[in-house]
């Protein structure tokens, strides 16, 4: 008898340990991990509380001087524009797909953070010519067009380009 109780909460434990956990705190704050290199090249991991943050629900346009927090897997259509200096929070055990992916012009910046465990994926694929997270394959006159600014510091990402074109950077 006491060997059948203790298999039954072991299952039950195993399954608890399955589901998906909330990642925000009952304050409305999240966490993510900053990673940097100090003088020597070693890196160093902060650990920082976002407070003022937007739930990602699949918008194609992410704009200036907001955070952005992937709470919950999804699969986003359409290629998604970076307007300005946006950050990305990938919670852990969260994945997402792009599967047009993430426009970063000239003069725009994408950071793209981590939890603790790094356990969060972001997918990115292009169509055509177009850089999976990057440029587009020509700017607006028609000319090749660059990418702004991409910075990861966590998470698995996972990018792959159009026909001759980059999985992150140039078109």
């Amino acid at each position: 008898m006491k060997r059948r109780l203790l298999i039954v909460l072991y299952i039950v434990n195993v399954i608890f340990s399955l589901l998906p956990v909330n990642h925000i705190s009952a304050d409305n704050t999240i966490t993510y991990i900053d990673r940097i290199l100090d003088p020597d090249g070693n890196v160093v991991e902060k650990e920082t509380v976002l407070t003022d943050y937007e739930i990602y629900n699949g918008q194609t346009e992410l704009i200036d001087n907001k955070w952005y927090v992937i709470d919950s897997n999804r699969t986003v259509e359409d290629r998604v524009n970076i307007n300005g200096n946006v950050g990305l929070v990938v919670v852990d055990g969260v994945e997402i797909n792009f599967k047009k992916g993430l426009h970063v012009g000239p003069g725009n910046k994408l950071s793209i953070f981590g939890q603790k465990n790094d356990s969060g994926i972001l997918y990115a694929r292009a169509g055509w010519y177009d850089a999976a997270i990057g440029s587009n394959d020509k700017d607006d006159d028609g000319h090749d067009a660059s990418a702004g600014s991409i910075f990861i510091y966590g998470g698995t990402i996972d990018a792959y380009g159009g026909h001759d074109a980059a999985g992150i950077g140039g078109g």
